[in-house]
């Protein structure tokens, strides 16, 4: 009797011993070899740790202020706004002056990009002007573009500054 009871403990301790094995070995990880791919040819920008990705789509900027000048800065284009370095990036800048129903060699608009390490100043042609819809002025459309050599990772603010022979504005748009 004390025999089955030896043979009877034995069995359950070889059972328990079984089972814990299978679970640790299901519960180990499975290595599986990694195919290494080589880089990519084209332009691929890794994020560091922390920073948002910026939307790579062209973004609207309507600029509202309680204190206009003239001339006044109302909308600022970027496209696209998420710049990567090696990329070009157009801004469109629409100006109304309320004093002028014409243009003379006066009028300027030009654009100061801040980057993480340098600043570039990017000048803008006259690509439209037409009459303001309220009757009062005149509304031009200014473009310009630049070729990001920088990244903005840490510093991206654009500098809009329109001149005219009665005065200028400024606006500041920072994205990071």
């Amino acid at each position: 009797m004390v025999k089955k009871k030896y043979l009877l403990l034995i069995a359950v301790i070889a059972v328990i011993a079984g089972l814990s094995v299978l679970y640790l070995v299901s519960k180990a990880p499975i290595k599986t070899p990694v195919k290494e791919e080589k880089p990519s040819a084209k332009i691929s920008e890794e994020l560091p740790p922390g920073v948002t990705p910026l939307p790579h789509t062209k973004q609207t900027y309507q600029i509202l202020t309680d204190k206009p000048k003239n001339p006044q800065i109302i909308q600022v284009d970027l496209d696209p706004l998420g710049v990567k370095v090696g990329e070009s990036q157009i801004i469109t800048v629409k100006v109304k002056d309320t004093e002028s129903k014409s243009i003379t060699n006066d009028y300027k608009v030009e654009g100061i990009i801040f980057t993480d390490n340098a600043s570039t100043t990017i000048p803008f042609r006259l690509a439209r002007a037409e009459a303001s819809e309220d009757g009062f002025g005149l509304v031009t459309t200014w473009e310009g573009h630049w070729k990001a050599e920088d990244t903005t990772y840490h510093t991206y603010m654009v500098t809009i500054i329109a001149k005219n022979s009665t005065g200028q504005s400024k606006t500041d748009l920072s994205f990071r």
